[in-house]
């Protein structure tokens, strides 16, 4: 029987746009018609106080001893290598000045030790009741007491606490600080202080005394030369933070000098002027923020000739909590200008200030009780030295509604049980995004559930880790085996028992990770292959590489053959967990800094590997081409013996991590070795934005495309939120769990999501950190989400959404047609449901939602109440309550629609990771993907991928036609990245259709002269049919 095309009457029932966005806006304040203004700062009465109140910044590396009880290591056992304990750090001194004294009350002493992890305590310091400190002229000499108290190991009782004595010796030097760059920018943020000073340099010594248990240990050394006599921050006043200088500007308003980076640095380099609210203002019912600024000399426009354009900076803190900020306010063209940006465009992270800031509970700005703002520049690409006035910086409203003023309108979702959506051929859920990276062993049996989560050892888990398999369905594994890399670790590698694996849904998705035996210690390749000639270098690398070959040629012969072991495993390799910690051990000379637990003492007498393109801690050419050569042998070595198995790697970061210049620097050196020889890539990404991700896949897709004319399926091997604790404040401990375990259940959720939507043709898997031994997900928020999306398998149902804020995703599969509703606003929404060519279903509760419920303070799955009612097309669905901010629902109908296959088929552009100036106009071509026919289109959307885009700054034109498409405003941060479609219109579509697809599409971008530039990630034009 033939089925009828329903495709022109779905579209005809649709009651809103296919894509639905809400696009926040920016660009000069003229495009704008303000109703409404509130003055932050005009900048005159809170400029800095002449030689105002200052602090003492002191760094005292290695100023303290632990014992074994206080330092952390990482166990052997379960296939995973004993990591050693190892520790390295500092004690941070932050000691106000007060007339001629010192004020310990506001002080603040902190002691921060990494190891396999970190080691930290606080606490204000106190005058030493003998040899108290006093400042003599330029002179400071004498004693302070850092009462320590380290923390408790599990749940074991915490060490006594002791005085840690410190003697200072220090001279306050004329010169102030300009830029300073990092001393060890290969150790990553999160294990070293990346902070750069501002003020006066000090020169001196330090000496520590640390007294328990009946003796002394003494230490001394030089203070790190980040220390510093600075300005300290109060209230009502502006202050520097980071390598900022502040002074009244001529002609008013405050003179900002930004010592940026002189080359390449890490994207969170930034230099703000901050001013501490003497109250708290609501903003909830403002959109934007307007900043008017002076600039003598243009840092941005067609006259800059910088390696970016440069923008003031603006950042607010909520009270007590995250602050949010936006790169680009108004960019500096010379001169003075006013720019708007929107509230939306203000995002957590970096940049930031980095002042009394603490993790973000919600995700969401909370605009109700702004406590702090701050003007500045966070330009890492470069440009060194900006400087210029800020004027003015208000609160503005131009439109109906305030930013956090919530929507009374409902929102109408629609999904439609007989449109059934392949995207360049994949109609379906990868099932391997639900995936987990195993940490330890997976034991069916365990010999103790004590210490486990209630909902493992409750029903239905009932402290069964093959239950919880079962139940969860996460369809891929990736357990991972510290073997190291030679000829005769192949046996060390044994797979995942296949009862495992199975009761995954993961028998054909295992992604084994075989590595090196510590991640920290440097690689022993580093001294194995000489470099002191070419040819040198050359033999040695091979005779390393011919161990790794033989070692890959053995796994081969034992791993999975459909014939000879179909019951094997180990399906995919992923080679060398993280060869990004390579990066720690180049540039660094001959370092004896440890770079991590268990490395003995960084280069110390070892030859020095040297890479000028590495600039953070992610290697870049050396790195990469050396990991290339290493591949290239295991893949050659498994080719030896087994034809079936497939290997890829780097197991690198985001994709756009660094505004993707590691994706230009890293990440492709390696595929321009491997490009004939990998079959998948994998990268690893945690914290950041979590709608960022899929923008990446999008972005390397088109790229390697481009380059290389190839692309690949991309598993993710680990990915998590492990950094946005909720800190709790005011909170009980039990209320700051439940924040923190919703932040676990949005950030995965949100990132499965628009990988499923927008990348399922590109994402093979994904895998949250961690499973941990016997079989646990730790934390009860990824228990919960997993366990909510279990019914999220099979072909992909049409949905849509009358608003942003409400992302649907619907598919038919084992359980029915299984509609899931994420509610991505701070705000309570109601929703109506209307599900064509559906009825309700069997199933008891037929919805579900998992949702922080903030006055009973837990986030749990519970049941919600609907009602329905038959329709024209299908069944009409409302629900007994709004959703809750970020909550995710499941409705679970039954389809009674003959399934009408939509397809959508994506077509590149081959300009990518383009940085456009203003005033140019940039040529590409549409490459159109094999078998597309224009002709068949019935719709069509651009997808894009930018940054720094504002109002009326760009578009993309089509050669030979009137189509001229506006690109919408984007953010400016780094790692924050979004995809973005614009839909056709019909004109445009009719136009389209007549294209001829046996040849490129050219294309053209366009920027406008009177704005400052932006950057293109990648774009595609998307023709549905």
């Amino acid at each position: 029987m033939t089925r009828p095309s329903l495709v022109p009457l779905l579209l005809a029932l649709l009651p809103f746009p296919l894509f639905a966005s809400d696009s926040a806006r920016s660009g000069p304040a003229v495009r704008f018609e303000v109703s409404d203004a509130l003055v932050l700062s005009d900048f005159k009465a809170d400029l800095p106080i002449p030689d105002g109140p200052r602090e003492l910044r002191l760094l005292l590396p290695e100023a303290i001893t632990l014992g074994i009880s206080e330092k952390r290591g990482i166990p052997g056992g379960g296939g995973v290598r004993d990591v050693p304990i190892t520790v390295y750090g500092a004690v941070t001194l932050v000691l106000p000045l007060s007339g001629n004294g010192f004020d310990y009350a506001a002080s603040r002493a902190e002691l921060v030790y990494t190891g396999a992890q970190t080691i930290r305590a606080s606490a204000p310091l106190q005058p030493h009741p003998e040899s108290p400190l006093a400042r003599t002229g330029d002179a400071i000499r004498g004693k302070v007491r850092f009462p320590v108290q380290l923390p408790a190991r599990s749940k074991g009782a915490a060490p006594e606490p002791y005085p840690l004595d410190i003697e200072l010796d220090l001279t306050v030097l004329a010169e102030t600080f300009a830029y300073t760059p990092d001393p060890d920018p290969g150790i990553p943020p999160w294990r070293s202080d990346k902070s750069k000073p501002s003020g006066q340099k000090l020169s001196g010594r330090w000496k520590s005394f640390e007294n328990r248990m009946d003796s002394v240990v003494e230490l001394d050394g030089r203070i790190g030369p980040n220390s510093c006599l600075r300005g300290r921050v109060v209230p009502g006043r502006f202050s520097p933070i980071g390598a900022t200088a502040l002074a009244p500007a001529k002609g008013g308003g405050l003179a900002v000098t930004a010592f940026a980076a002189p080359a390449r640095a890490d994207h969170g380099d930034s230099q703000w002027a901050v001013k501490l609210l003497d109250a708290p203002v609501d903003l909830r019912k403002f959109n934007g923020l307007r900043l008017t600024v002076r600039s003598a000399t243009p840092f941005a426009g067609p006259q800059w000739k910088g390696p970016a354009p440069v923008g003031a900076a603006v950042a607010i803190r909520e009270k007590g909590g995250q602050w949010f900020a936006c790169r680009t306010v108004t960019p500096l063209l010379g001169g003075t200008q006013t720019w708007i940006a929107d509230l939306a465009l203000f995002l957590r992270g970096v940049p930031s200030p980095g002042i009394g800031g603490g993790p973000n509970t919600r995700y969401f700005l909370d605009p109700s009780q702004i406590d702090a703002i701050a003007v500045g520049v966070n330009n890492p690409f470069g440009g060194g030295t900006v400087q210029f006035d800020a004027l003015k910086l208000e609160a503005v409203r131009w439109a109906e509604r305030g930013f956090g003023e919530p929507p009374a309108q409902t929102v109408e979702v629609r999904v439609d049980a007989a449109r059934h959506e392949s995207f360049n051929g994949q109609p379906l859920v990868p099932k391997g995004l639900f995936g987990y990276h195993v940490a330890g062993k997976i034991d069916p049996k365990p010999a103790s559930i004590e210490n486990t989560p209630a909902s493992f050892r409750e029903p239905p888990v009932s402290g069964d880790p093959l239950a919880l398999l079962r139940l969860l369905k996460p369809g891929s594994l990736r357990p991972l085996e510290h073997t190291g890399m030679n000829a005769g670790s192949a046996g060390a590698v044994r797979g995942m028992d296949p009862v495992i694996a199975a009761a995954g849904d993961a028998a054909d998705a295992v992604m084994f990770t075989v590595t090196n035996q510590n991640l920290w210690a440097r690689p022993e390749w580093m001294d194995r292959i000489k470099k002191d000639t070419p040819e040198n270098l050359a033999r040695t690398r091979d005779e390393y590489a011919a161990g790794i070959r033989t070692m890959f040629a053995g796994i081969g012969a034992e791993a999975w053959d459909p014939e000879k072991r179909p019951e094997s495993t180990l399906r995919f390799l992923e080679f060398w967990n993280e060869p990004f910690m390579w990066a720690r051990h180049i540039n660094r000379g001959n370092s004896t800094l440890s770079a991590g637990p268990g490395d003995p003492g960084g280069n110390r007498g070892r030859q020095a590997w040297d890479d000028p393109t590495q600039f953070t801690y992610i290697p870049a050419k050396l790195g990469g081409e050396m990991y290339a050569h290493f591949f290239n042998a295991a893949h050659d070595g498994l080719a030896e013996t087994n034809p079936h198995v497939r290997i890829g790697g780097i197991s690198g970061p985001a994709f756009l991590e660094e505004y993707g210049e590691h994706l230009r620097r890293y990440w492709m050196p390696f595929l321009e070795l491997s490009k004939d020889r990998v079959d998948f890539l994998t990268e690893h990404h945690y914290q950041g934005d979590p709608e960022s991700f899929a923008a990446g896949y999008e972005t390397v897709t088109a790229h390697t495309l481009a380059k290389l004319g190839k692309a690949w399926p991309i598993w993710n091997t680990e990915a998590n939120d492990l950094q946005d604790i909720a800190p709790g404040d005011e909170r009980s401990a039990e209320a700051a769990r439940a924040y923190t375990q919703m932040n676990r259940a949005y950030y995965n959720y949100r990132d499965i999501l628009e990988l499923i939507r927008h990348s399922r043709d590109k994402a093979a898997g994904r895998a949250i950190h961690a499973l941990w031994a016997p079989g646990v997900l730790r934390d009860e928020g990824e228990f919960h989400m997993y366990r909510l999306t279990a019914d999220l398998r099979g072909t992909v149902v049409s949905s849509e959404s009358s608003e942003g804020s409400i992302i649907p995703i619907a598919a038919q599969g084992p359980s029915g047609l299984a509609i899931y509703m994420l509610n991505d606003s701070p705000h309570p929404r109601s929703v109506v449901l209307h599900a064509q060519r559906a009825i309700e279903a069997d199933s008891k509760p037929p919805c579900l939602a998992l949702s922080l419920d903030e006055q009973a303070g837990h986030t749990a799955i519970e049941p919600v109440g609907m009602k329905i009612a038959p329709d024209e097309t299908g069944v009409r669905i409302t629900f007994d309550r709004p959703m809750r901010p970020r909550e995710i629902r499941r409705v679970l109908l039954t389809s009674v629609a003959y399934a009408v296959p939509y397809h959508i088929t994506q077509n590149f552009a081959d300009l990518t990771l383009a940085e456009l100036r203003p005033g140019t106009e940039t040529p590409a071509a549409i490459q159109w993907r094999k078998g597309t026919d224009p002709a068949q289109t019935v719709a069509a959307t651009l997808r894009v991928v930018t940054r720094d885009v504002q109002e009326g700054e760009a578009a993309l034109e089509i050669d030979g036609t009137d189509i001229r498409i506006p690109l919408p405003p984007s953010r400016t941060n780094a790692d924050s990245s979004q995809i973005q479609e614009i839909p056709l219109n019909a004109a445009q579509v009719a136009t389209l259709k007549k294209a001829d697809a046996s040849k490129p599409l050219p294309i053209r971008i366009r920027c406008d002269a009177a704005y400052d530039g932006f950057a293109l990630m990648m774009a595609s034009l998307n023709l549905h049919r």
